[in-house]
């Protein structure tokens, strides 16, 4: 393979830019504009009716390879080709680095997007089974939620895995949020035997088990509480008008106040999902928490006034309404009646 050595009329007619960026070589960056722009199509009739998954194993000579793959990963994304993504992702035991396409996570969720919601779901569960959990964050937010079953088992098999390995569970506190949000509500029976406490092993991390019990507890009550909502919010009423306000209207606001409650309550779970070592401060009790602020601070304690403060006070306030006032008019203006 070839790159261009300058950029022609011709080039420049079809909508190639002959200045590349900052850092980038001009025949790499001429290169990648041709073949993103060129139907995939094209390529399977020029080497003679190939599938892409042949085309993609085909060498590529003169240290081409990275560019042009990234420039086919470009034009799979941009004409929504699920055979060419399927492709370049390769399979998904296949290390990132030795894939047959781009080592890229980022390109690697962008091909993901192009193909159906379970074949996505199935693709990202077999990466994590064979790769774990640490690379594959950035492809679970791609995926659709609820996440399908094989995906929500291959992320909680994954956690019970580093967590018999002995680590701490903040360590995976981004993918415990995403399983709060993304998982299933009706796993929560399921994952009911991950919340005990289990006994600690020598090589373990000091009090790694009951850490993992909290988040897990955490993960179970959270799922619960989505399948409160799910079941309270898909009760769809029949509409009765009730006086001058519809049913489904007055339905509709105690749902809203649900949704503020719950959210309130997956932020907290959210924030508290990383649980550190050392001495536990209880929270504040929910009675005294009207008492406290936005921002969380506890308001100044309410000081009384001397009745010569309060005297002063509104004597001053009395002189500035004064002084304020507007001018006042020393004759009525007669009615248009008179």
């Amino acid at each position: 393979m070839e790159a261009p050595h300058e950029c022609d009329a011709d080039m420049q007619r079809d909508g190639v830019s002959p200045r590349p960026p900052a850092g980038r070589g001009e025949r790499s960056w001429w290169l990648g504009q041709l073949v993103e722009s060129a139907p995939l199509h094209a390529w399977q009739h020029r080497f003679g009716g190939r599938t892409p998954q042949e085309i993609v194993a085909l060498p590529v000579g003169d240290d081409w390879k990275d560019e042009l793959h990234a420039a086919w990963c470009r034009a799979a994304v941009r004409q929504r080709d699920a055979a060419w993504s399927r492709a370049l992702l390769g399979a998904p035991s296949t290390p990132p680095a030795t894939g047959p396409g781009t080592s890229s996570l980022a390109e690697r969720e962008k091909l993901l997007a192009t193909l159906e919601d379970g074949e996505r779901a199935e693709w990202v569960a077999a990466f994590i089974a064979a790769h774990g959990l640490s690379e594959a964050f950035q492809l679970l937010g791609v995926c659709t939620v609820p996440w399908a079953e094989p995906l929500g088992r291959a992320v909680v098999d994954a956690l019970d895995i580093a967590r018999d390995a002995g680590s701490y569970p903040w360590s995976f506190s981004g993918v415990m949020g995403l399983a709060e949000r993304c998982l299933d509500p009706g796993e929560a029976d399921r994952l009911e035997i991950l919340t005990a406490t289990p006994d600690e092993q020598e090589d373990a991390s000091p009090g790694a088990g009951g850490y993992w019990s909290e988040a897990f507890q955490r993960l179970v009550g959270t799922l619960r509480l989505r399948a409160s909502m799910l079941a309270e919010l898909s009760d769809a009423p029949t509409p009765v008008a009730t006086g001058r306000t519809f049913r489904p209207v007055r339905r509709l606001r105690s749902h809203l106040r649900l949704g503020r409650l719950t959210t309130w309550v997956l932020t907290q779970s959210t924030i508290d999902c990383v649980v550190a070592p050392g001495v536990k401060i209880s929270a504040t009790p929910f009675s005294f928490s009207g008492a406290m602020s936005a921002s969380g601070m506890m308001p100044p304690p309410k000081t009384l006034m001397s009745s010569a403060s309060r005297c002063l006070s509104s004597s001053m306030t009395f002189t500035k309404s004064v002084l304020c006032a507007p001018e006042r008019i020393d004759r009525p203006i007669a009615s248009a009646s008179s």
